[in-house]
């Protein structure tokens, strides 16, 4: 027979299938309502205790389960979107669940080497691997083979394709050693049923449109299958009026903001909300604060959207500020900001629970962002700490150029091209304003003295 959760608010906060928002444009918390016992879904951001839609959890005596199994906090990773019950106010959390969106085999892999974003497909499902993806136990997309296995977790969109906050390479079976999908059921003329276009054998059909956990073992054949062991109906997400919600996802369904729309399902009356960062549409990554009211609809106080990342600075530190807000590079003029919504990650094995405080002068870091509203700085939405390399990029919007005197304004800094090779027999007369364009020193550079190395103006689709 098909299983039910028992645990169904929570369940359906981890398998929502939620890409995590960019943050806010004053770089600043999450207010989270009243306070009090609440529930927060979305990915996780930071590590050590752990920090969930810009709010942070101690972890010490909550419930961790990871796909159903009890778990120390240490399985928890960076990009996993997770579901926490916990108190608001204090900021302790009573548990946390973790269920991947899907666990199973790449039959090969388009991405290029050295590519940070792209489209995978994995068990007939299309994943999006966007600049804010973290990757664990691989350095990124384009060093994925086929027939690696591997976990993923994210959000699905309105074509129920998943945008990866996290995707994890699985050396062999380990803790996961079922292959998993996590999705809507599709019922088929045949009595058997689908999840976004994998056809699943099992015995017994759930309702259409039902949300369900499908473990198994996938079959990459003609058709491809998915033969269930077992599949777990869970509820959709749904809680007291006197819950707080935080919910981190993608819109599915949406008409105008008069109408309910829906985020992974939920429906959400946005009517009266305070609306920050960019528009709400189909597609848009948003986050969710409010509260149920009694018809189970999701009253919205505040919702923001995810702004567009624009930025990309792979360059060595030159300094931190002392409230650990603000990271500086070439002698403090470029200032990146860094949020309770930046996804912070170490890859030099240096530390588990990385912060901002453990980040050195001299350190080199990869970073993913947009332009702050001020135009003389950037909020941080990814920022890894990478082994040094002998090269310093930075990819933005251009704010002003002066080809005359060979000067760019782009991220609040000035920067000379004077003598640089242009990508593609491209020239100074073929940037304006606002046109990305990113910007090499073949060379670790500490100040804003050496001219660029080369320039590569980028098209508007990348």
């Amino acid at each position: 027979m098909i299983q039910r959760s028992v645990n169904g608010v929570l369940c359906a906060l981890l398998i929502m299938g939620l890409t995590a928002c960019g943050g806010s444009g004053d770089g600043s918390v999450a207010d989270g309502g009243i306070g009090g016992t609440g529930i927060s879904s979305g990915s996780i951001s930071a590590i050590g205790s752990i920090v969930v839609n810009g709010r942070r959890f101690e972890v010490e005596s909550a419930e961790i389960t990871v796909n159903g199994t009890p778990a120390p906090a240490s399985a928890l990773e960076v990009g996993y979107v997770v579901g926490v019950r916990g108190d608001f106010q204090d900021g302790i959390a009573e548990s946390v669940e973790f269920v991947p969106n899907v666990i199973g085999p790449i039959p090969g892999n388009d991405i290029a080497a050295g590519a940070d974003k792209g489209t995978l497909t994995i068990m007939q499902q299309v994943v999006h691997v966007t600049s804010t993806t973290i990757f664990t136990n691989v350095s990124g997309p384009g060093a994925l083979a086929g027939e690696d296995r591997v976990l993923v977790s994210g959000f699905r969109n309105s074509n129920q394709e998943i945008v990866a906050s996290h995707i994890r390479l699985l050396p062999g079976t380990g803790d996961f050693p079922q292959d998993q999908i996590v999705g809507r059921v599709a019922l088929d003329s045949d009595d058997g049923f689908a999840i976004a276009g994998l056809r699943i054998d099992y015995p017994f059909r759930p309702g259409e449109g039902e949300r369900v956990i499908a473990r198994g073992s996938y079959s990459g054949g003609t058709p491809p299958t998915f033969a269930a062991d077992s599949v777990e109906t869970v509820d959709d997400l749904g809680g007291d009026p006197d819950d707080e919600v935080e919910l981190e996802g993608i819109v599915g369904e949406f008409t105008n903001l008069s109408s309910p729309f829906t985020v992974e399902g939920v429906p959400v009356d946005g009517s009266g909300a305070t609306i920050e960062g960019g528009e709400i549409g189909l597609d848009a990554e948003v986050e969710v604060d409010g509260s149920f009211g009694l018809n189970g609809v999701l009253i919205a106080r505040r919702i923001e959207v995810d702004r567009e990342e624009n930025v990309e600075i792979e360059a060595r530190v030159s300094s931190v500020s002392s409230d650990l807000t603000t990271v500086r590079f070439f002698n403090d003029e470029l200032s990146v900001r860094v949020t309770d919504r930046t996804r912070l990650k170490d890859d030099t094995n240096e530390v588990d629970a990385f912060g901002v405080g453990d980040i050195a002068p001299g350190n080199f870091l990869e970073i993913d962002g947009y332009v702050a509203d001020d135009g003389a700085s950037v909020i941080a939405t990814r920022l890894e700490r990478e082994d040094p390399e002998d090269s310093t990029n930075i990819a933005g919007p251009v704010q002003d150029v002066v080809c005359e005197t060979n000067l760019i304004s782009l991220l609040g800094i000035q920067v000379n091209i004077d003598g640089a090779e242009f990508d593609d027999g491209g020239s100074c007369d073929d940037i304006t304003t606002g046109t990305i364009v990113e910007l090499t020193w073949n060379s670790a550079v500490n100040n804003l003295s050496t001219s660029v190395d080369e320039v590569e103006i980028e098209d508007a689709d990348d």
